[in-house]
């Protein structure tokens, strides 16, 4: 049975043309994805009767009158077009899921919803009123977001409603709203909210989201009692005292600018205040075991009084938190002076400015440490304490890892985006497992000594040319070289523990380049593709194959970019589940024994022109042919049992013809005999 079909074609820009592709679908289809496809209308469609889900995002259609849609349809997406109302749309009365999202609908006072719907989004529209509207009662999750929605007054809502997503709208006013009882979940966020009094909030209310408003003061607010999550961030509250959080509350984030005083149950705390100076008066919840800290550069940390039980503490030395920071020594935040609780499990610093003597009086039991954007430099000279078992020095200054001592107990280190040349001499931690070192500067591992333990190992994005007499360990099950420059890999010596390979984007130009080489028996997974700027005009022939050898438990394989033009003669192993070929120059699938038991092919980007006469796998899950020359599907049979997803975007179809069961049982039998394959 063909459960789903992707297509996407580009030629169903009028009823006719989409109903002759409808017209072809197997009876037994269920699921029908036609996104990106240029449809305009589906007046007078004729829909596959057995279709249960139906996708039609981003295409060009502007009504939904006059539709009519299969009786069993449950899930419909018609999201990303350009429909502006609803008005006399006949949804079908089984409905239990609407994606309306990004159209430009204007009014809903006149849509009349199916009774079962469950789940209903309306994001980024121009709805600028709810009024008169009336949604169903079996609603469960409404998402009315982006939209120009400025008063909630006299709306009402369904009872059953769970979720509701009011966010990116200009509503003013929260006082004459009125909420369903059962709300468990409200987003506000990004409105234009000044005040929070006389609101009657829903009593069942967990999580509450009211984050970038115009919040300046919470006296007398007051907040439902089951309430576990409240987001205030990026307003401008003056203070906290006096307010009345419920006591349940276990999360809070808020971005203050006066005095503070904080819900003593709380566990989790994410504060903002751009303009103190100092953190003195300022008491933390004892029990708070997460906080997140993003104060101004000025501010001393001296006098920061940490809970005992703190166990994870995150501190942006910078107003904005988002990287990549522009950092300087007038924009950083120093820690000098900051007494860390001696529990505290897990260290963050974001843009913060720290020193070797910082380093070295961290707590004995810290265990995870992440030191990002701090200026660290090779010349810093840091001794890390002994017990940390993960060290994060992303986005420094690192030019060498010369005076740098680690931990003998690290398990994981990261060292990605700096500007590391040479890993030549290094003492790795002997307990290290998991070793990042993307995008730094290597050109060569000659004569690196990895640790005898080492279980990953990323070295993406660096200017590694050659793996000649490069020792990797034993142990070693996870290699990734993407984005290397890499040309060829016969004098690789691959560790025989190793289960997965990445060589995307190397220089490697085309799969000669790795004939004759010895992969582990291991290996599981292997990724190989070369680069668009490195393409030859050389094609590749089925006796390149000759001296090609995969592992036999291999089950991933892809070879992208690689130059060929056939699969003839290319030694499949038996056991793969994945074949990529990708960005390649094949035109004929025709002859093609694939392995039984292969459930995904990917096939975009090739010059194939037909599916006819092909062999598919019979237990064959997804195939993708995007960017094609198939004119036809004509002579196509799919697997009838297990086939589910089928992408064909961007080839020349004018008028496919699907052929999985509706097929008569003689032409099954000649097709069988013929071309022996499964339906």
């Amino acid at each position: 049975m063909v459960h789903q079909i992707f297509k996407g074609l580009l030629n169903l820009n009028t009823p006719d043309t989409l109903q002759n592709y409808l017209n072809e679908c197997p009876s037994c289809l269920k699921v029908l994805d036609l996104h990106s496809a240029e449809i305009t209308s589906l007046e007078g469609v004729k829909f596959p009767p057995g279709l249960t889900e139906m996708s039609l995002y981003l295409n060009k259609i502007n009504s939904l009158r006059q539709v009519t849609f299969p009786k069993g349809l449950i899930k419909l997406d018609v999201s990303s077009n350009q429909i502006t109302s609803l008005h006399k749309v006949k949804f079908p009365r089984g409905l239990m899921k609407l994606n309306l999202n990004w159209n430009q609908i204007t009014p809903l006072d006149s849509a009349n919803f199916p009774a079962k719907l469950t789940e209903l989004g309306l994001d980024g529209n121009k709805i600028s009123s709810l009024d008169g509207v009336e949604f169903p009662d079996s609603l469960t999750e409404l998402i009315l977001s982006k939209n120009k929605i400025s008063s909630l007054d006299g709306v009402e809502f369904p009872r059953d409603l769970t979720k509701l997503n009011l966010s990116d709208n200009i509503i003013t006013s929260l006082v004459d709203a009125e909420f369903p009882s059962g709300l468990l979940e409200l987003d506000l966020v990004n409105n234009k909210i000044s005040s929070l009094r006389g609101v009657r909030f829903p009593p069942n209310l967990i999580r509450l989201g009211l984050s970038s408003n115009q919040i300046t003061s919470l006296e007398g607010v007051e907040f439902p009692s089951s309430l576990k999550k409240l987001d205030l961030y990026w307003n401008q509250i003056t203070s906290t005292t006096d307010v009345v959080f419920p006591k349940g509350l276990m999360e809070l984030s808020v971005h203050i600018s006066g005095g503070i005083e904080f819900p003593s149950n709380l566990k989790v705390l994410y504060v903002s205040n751009p303009t103190a100076t100092s953190f003195t008066g300022i008491s933390f919840p004892s029990n708070l075991t997460k906080l997140y800290l993003n104060y101004s550069l000025a501010v001393s940390l001296a006098n920061l009084l940490l809970p005992p039980n703190l166990k994870e503490l995150v501190l942006y030395g910078t107003i904005q938190p988002i990287p990549p920071f522009h950092l300087n020594d007038g924009n950083t935040l120093s820690i000098e002076g900051l007494k860390l609780p001696t529990n505290l499990h897990s260290l963050s610093l974001y843009g913060c400015k720290i020193s070797a003597n910082d380093i070295t009086h961290l707590p004995r039991g810290l265990k995870h440490l992440y030191l990002r954007w701090t200026q660290i430099t090779s010349s810093s000279r840091i001794i890390f304490p002994n017990g940390i078992t993960m060290l994060y020095l992303n986005w420094n200054q690192l030019t060498s890892l010369e005076g740098i001592q680690f931990p003998h107990s690290l398990i994981e280190l990261s060292l990605e985006n700096n500007k590391i040349t040479s890993l030549h001499g290094i003492v790795f931690p002997p307990k290290l497992s998991i070793f990042q070192f993307g995008n730094n500067q290597i050109t060569s591992l000659k004569e690196v000594e990895f640790p005898s333990g080492l279980i990953e190992l990323s070295l993406h994005g660096n200017r590694i040319s050659s793996l000649k007499d490069v020792e990797f360990p034993d142990t070693l099950t996870i290699l990734n070289l993407d984005k290397n420059r890499i040309r060829s890999l016969r004098s690789a010596t691959f560790p025989s523990s190793l289960l997965e390979l990445y060589l995307h984007g190397n220089n490697i130009s085309s799969i000669t380049d790795i004939s004759g080489i010895k992969f582990p028996s291991s290996l599981k997974k292997l990724y190989v593709s070369g680069r668009h700027e490195y393409e030859t005009s050389t094609s590749v022939s089925a006796s390149a194959f000759d001296t090609i050898e995969f592992p036999s438990g291999l089950q991933v394989l892809h070879l992208i970019h690689m130059q060929l033009t056939t699969l003839h003669g290319l030694p499949l192993p038996m056991r793969l589940k994945e074949i990529n070929v990708s960005d390649n120059q094949i035109a004929s699938l025709n002859g093609i024994t694939f392995p039984t038991s292969v459930s995904n092919l990917i096939f975009d980007n090739n010059k194939i022109d037909t599916l006819n006469g092909v062999e598919l796998p019979p237990q064959l899950i997804e195939l993708s042919m995007n960017n094609n020359k198939i004119r036809s599907l004509d002579g196509a049979i799919f697997p009838s049992t297990s086939m589910q997803k089928l992408s064909l975007l961007n080839n020349p179809i004018s008028k496919p013809t699907l052929h999985s069961q509706r097929r008569s049982r003689k032409q099954t039998k000649q097709t069988k005999k013929s071309i022996g394959a499964k339906l």
